[in-house]
């Protein structure tokens, strides 16, 4: 048993894009980035990651167990035993809500958002593999993840911080959805898009009207709201708007090829999908880049990449691609 292996099970290479969705909610709030409450929303990010993909872990263990790719998971092989794992869940979910009253002192509405962060990510995992709707409920934890640092300052920008709350339900609602439900269209366990009627028949992926009309909506509407954002933010330079609206093309392109029927290969929808996931949010940096100046838009690609390579490195030897 290794430290790494304690990390590995709460998939800490991935926080990489759950602690700008803190750090976004205590920008847009009026926090600044020398602020020491920076620090604390991004290791609260960071724990709340943490408890999150852990208690996934433990509610797929016996999905897991049955996947040959992820017999290397600490889990499946018995370095890190479920009591151990269920310990430090506990463990991990009671300082989270801790932090939340600390910090949310005499701010109700903040409390009850903060609270809600980590209850609805508890309780998706414990009905994710229940029912179909269990991403609605993922969608809004993650969501009150970056309104809950916001509305501890609330010293302005409403109207900017509501389109970035719907900007990260959309996202939320594909990824996990439509995305989530792709990766794992082949597995024995319930399924959207099968539900739907898309299909892998001989090795070719067969997407459905409903799945399409599942999945197109809601990334036509998020990259509607990205133009918005855009706009609220004050986001004037010529290079900042022709960057987003070259992002915009890119996701719009990325996300085609993911909701086409295509030649069935799990490791390239998976790449994907992830490509999906980070150039929607390089869309909503680039569209904030009024708010964050370009110094911020820098420290917010840049670090998450750095974070993602040096753990991939740290847990799985690799430079890019996790083991995960």
């Amino acid at each position: 048993m290794r430290l790494t292996d304690f990390l590995e099970i709460g998939r800490i290479h991935t926080a990489s894009l759950t602690m700008p969705a803190a750090a976004l909610g205590y920008l847009i709030g009026g926090g600044t980035w020398d602020e020491p409450m920076m620090a604390f929303w991004l290791f609260f990010a960071l724990l709340f990651h943490y408890v999150g993909f852990l208690l996934n872990n433990i509610f797929d263990l016996p999905y897991d167990r049955q996947d040959a790719s992820k017999a290397h998971f600490a889990l499946v092989d018995g370095r890190i035993s479920l009591k151990d794992a269920w310990t430090i869940e506990i463990i991990g979910v009671a300082m989270a809500l801790a932090l939340v009253i600390l910090v949310s002192w005499g701010k109700l509405l903040a409390a009850l958002t903060g609270m809600a962060a980590i209850l609805l990510g508890v309780l998706y995992n414990a009905v994710s593999k229940r029912t179909t709707l269990s991403p609605l409920l993922i969608t809004a934890s993650f969501t009150s993840l970056f309104l809950f640092p916001y509305l501890t300052r609330a010293a302005g920008r409403k109207d900017l911080a509501l389109l970035v709350a719907l900007f990260m339900v959309l996202l939320m609602l594909f990824q996990i959805g439509y995305e989530g439900y792709l990766k794992d269209i082949e597995a024995d366990k319930l399924n959207l898009l099968r539900r739907l009627g898309s299909r892998v028949v001989d090795g070719v992926f067969k997407p459905t009207k409903g799945s399409i009309i599942l999945g197109l909506p809601l990334r036509l509407l998020l990259c509607f709201v990205a133009i918005l954002i855009l706009v609220q933010a004050r986001t004037e330079e010529p290079l900042a708007i022709l960057l987003t609206l070259f992002l915009i093309t890119v996701l719009l392109y990325l996300s085609a090829l993911v909701m086409r029927q295509q030649s069935w290969r799990r490791d390239v929808v998976v790449t994907r999908c992830a490509l999906n996931e980070v150039f929607a949010y390089f869309t909503l940096v680039a569209a904030l880049q009024g708010l964050l100046g370009w110094l911020g838009v820098s420290l917010f690609i840049f670090l998450p990449m750095l974070w993602f390579i040096v753990w991939n490195r740290i847990l799985w030897g690799t430079k890019i691609l996790p083991r995960v």
